[in-house]
């Protein structure tokens, strides 16, 4: 059942048509793509006010979309059953440092790091990423509980060169699975302007292998919790990737997917077409809009 049906029960007031046509604002605006229509953020609130999976499909290092990560984080926190045991992942963590992202997490909430070095003990090889920070400050408001839920490059790198076959066992999730052909099919297209060193089907079984463990690691602390993951559009996007792994895994919780837009390189048209693929369907079971689209 797409989970997302379980709004229509709620009676939630839909607030324009669906002809998406003389739309004053779409910054800031919430649509439910399959049906064409904008929805009031209080389908987060009812949605949120029993235990759920939230998965937020993004564009990486974008200040607009990872404001509106914070606010759909915010919204969503305010309702959880439980503050203490909100679960937050985010795709950039790795596994391995799981011992050192708690002891940062927890100077992090006491006040001993500030955001900017907090991200620099995340991340002590790269730049900061302090787009991130407005999503770090509210979950340290709300106390959430932050994981790893990835493998390394160099984890991982086995996999693009010799085929899934090629990983260390230990770090296969359990009942892994490659994603499905209209997956790869997406993926294919997404791929076919980079020269490839390897076979696709290679980094695809990559591709999969990190939805694999973004969901296992995401379900991991066996409990009842909500949970909100943040990672990259394509690992969500159509429900597929994560999601499918998610739902093969999970059982009693809803998953809604929302994904994050940036509008201000699409028309409106585009826009439009952009919510439902006509061979891949609706695009998230809730897309929410940053920045105004071009006439």
């Amino acid at each position: 059942m797409r989970p997302f049906s379980l709004l229509l029960s709620l009676k939630i007031l839909f607030v324009t048509t669906s002809a998406l046509a003389g739309i004053p604002s779409w910054n800031q605006t919430l649509w439910d793509p399959a049906q064409g229509i904008q929805v009031s953020p209080t389908v987060l609130d009812e949605l949120a006010a029993e235990p759920a999976i939230f998965v937020l499909g993004e564009e990486h290092y974008n200040p607009p979309v990872q404001e509106a990560e914070a606010w759909l984080l915010d919204r969503i926190a305010r309702q959880v059953p439980s503050k203490d045991d909100f679960i937050l992942g985010w795709e950039f963590l790795n596994t391995v440092d799981r011992f050192a992202i708690d002891e940062h997490w927890t100077r992090y909430q006491k006040g001993a790091l500030t955001t900017t070095e907090f991200l620099q003990q995340l991340f002590p090889a790269g730049p900061a990423s302090i787009e991130y920070a407005p999503v770090l400050e509210t979950a340290r408001t709300y106390h959430v509980t932050l994981i790893p839920t990835n493998l390394t490059r160099t984890q991982k790198s086995p996999v693009t060169r010799e085929g899934i076959e090629a990983l260390d066992p230990a770090l296969l999730p359990p009942d892994f699975a490659l994603g499905g052909p209209l997956y790869l099919e997406r993926f294919q297209a997404a791929m076919g302007s980079h020269p490839l060193p390897y076979p696709i089907e290679n980094y695809f079984a990559a591709q999969s292998l990190t939805d694999e463990v973004m969901a296992t690691e995401l379900l991991k602390i066996p409990s009842r919790a909500s949970r909100l993951l943040i990672t990259g559009s394509f690992h969500g996007d159509y429900r597929d990737g994560v999601i499918r792994s998610l739902e093969r895994r999970v059982q009693g919780l809803p998953i809604l997917y929302i994904r994050i837009v940036d509008a201000s390189g699409m028309t409106v048209q585009a826009l439009q077409e952009f919510m439902v693929h006509p061979r891949y369907g609706a695009v998230a079971d809730l897309v929410y809009i940053v920045n105004e689209p071009q006439p």
